[in-house]
């Protein structure tokens, strides 16, 4: 039985005969990094959407199972998932731009439910020590905020919610090279101190690697490589075909 967040022989399919994903079984082991690659198209964005039960809202059709810790989780609506402890940083950040820093760490906390104010302002403290630069900027409006600062609320708020799990959509999408740098020091730090559980989803192939223990690269909806993160570095033919030769991808 996995003690981590587990999905077996997932099949997507959108209409009537769009496969986006083709029988595709990744495992999450708890306080693991693992990487989900591939070029666009490849069905990064289903597969995410599949882990956080967000298909249904896109009219697609769901085969295999989702598990977390040996508990089938596939069923549930987006919401349980989260109280579940399976949290998204989504692609693009999705912030509310005309609410401040603080009220969208606030939303993050939305989906624990019976959490005390004492409990949240805490979560915010820690939000901020993780993130010290949101102190100057809590009354902002996110919208005013750099796009490294906006990476920055994004992850802040998906902590927010007690996560066990991180999905971390193309976070470097977007980004100048030195915030990506940061942004990535910072799981990296969360992974090794506390534990968390990271996917990270990227077409930056090299920089995910760079932190995972373990990846997969999809092609067109199907798992093509998979291995250590350090083994798939390495290979030649991933390199070649799957990963853009010396650039990311």
């Amino acid at each position: 039985m996995s003690d981590g967040l587990r999905a077996e022989g997932l099949t997507l399919t959108y209409g009537n005969s769009a496969v986006a994903l083709s029988n595709v079984t990744i495992d999450v082991p708890a306080g693991k990094v693992v990487a989900i690659l591939g070029a666009n198209g490849a069905g990064k964005t289903s597969l995410v959407r599949a882990l956080t039960g967000q298909h249904g809202f896109y009219g697609a059709r769901i085969a295999g199972s989702v598990s977390y810790a040996g508990r089938e989780i596939g069923g549930l609506d987006p919401p349980a998932i989260a109280r579940a402890g399976i949290v998204q940083v989504p692609e693009g950040r999705k912030l509310f731009a005309s609410l401040s820093v603080r009220e969208n760490l606030l939303c993050g906390a939305a989906s624990q439910r019976g959490r005390s104010r004492k409990q949240i302002e805490s979560g915010i403290d820690e939000v901020l020590a993780i993130f010290p630069l949101l102190r100057e900027r809590m009354r902002s409006s996110a919208g005013f905020l750099s796009g490294g600062e906006q990476q920055m609320v994004a992850i802040g708020r998906a902590l927010m919610a007690r996560p066990k799990v991180l999905l971390c959509d193309e976070l470097s999408l977007g980004l100048a090279p030195l915030a990506i740098r940061d942004i990535y020091g910072t799981l990296a730090h969360l992974n090794g101190e506390s534990g968390l559980s990271l996917v990270v989803i990227e077409q930056n192939a090299h920089q995910a690697l760079r932190m995972a223990h373990y990846a997969y690269v999809l092609e067109v909806g199907m798992i093509v490589a998979q291995g250590p993160a350090h083994e798939l570095m390495n290979s030649d033919d991933v390199e070649r075909y799957y990963l853009g030769g010396s650039e990311a991808v």
